[in-house]
């Protein structure tokens, strides 16, 4: 199954936060406007549901051509979309430095039209987690979250 996500809530993107004592990174996120982001992306963001005889599972995807080619974590999925689909544009990797805000949107855990706003803190950087230290249910590139917290 293939659906599109939803817009976010009007109060997505909005800071309450006016102190002028944030950290030059801190002030970079914030200059980010997550919710023009989300508004521009999220059109190109799918929601895609699976079920097997195995075992079952949601994900997401960003569509990269209108005739239904969805690129995932894990492959490109080639679909027959029951509605149109919009192309996400594809920055360069080249141009990302640390301290740089970004913007994440997907569907973690099913929750359609999730956006989160960061700043990118370090590139070619690799971590290992050895299989029996990851929590269950879970993968992350963020701090581990215990799935009953």
């Amino acid at each position: 199954m293939l659906s599109p996500l939803p817009s976010p809530s009007p109060a997505a993107g909005r800071s309450s936060d006016s102190s002028s004592n944030a950290s030059p990174d801190a002030s970079a996120a914030s200059a980010c406007d997550v919710r023009s982001v989300a508004d521009t992306v999220l059109p190109s963001v799918v929601t895609i549901s699976a079920n097997g005889a195995t075992g079952a599972g949601t994900g997401s995807g960003e569509v990269i051509r209108t005739d239904g080619d969805i690129l995932t974590d894990l492959a490109v999925l080639k679909v027959d979309p029951p509605f149109d689909l919009t192309a996400i544009k594809i920055g360069q990797s080249g141009s990302v430095h640390v301290g740089q805000p970004v913007v994440a949107l997907g569907a973690p855990l099913g929750l359609h039209g999730t956006a989160t706003a960061g700043i990118v803190s370090a590139l070619d950087r690799m971590v290992n987690v050895p299989a029996d230290e990851a929590p269950p249910r879970f993968r992350s590139t963020s701090p581990w979250t215990s799935p009953t917290s």
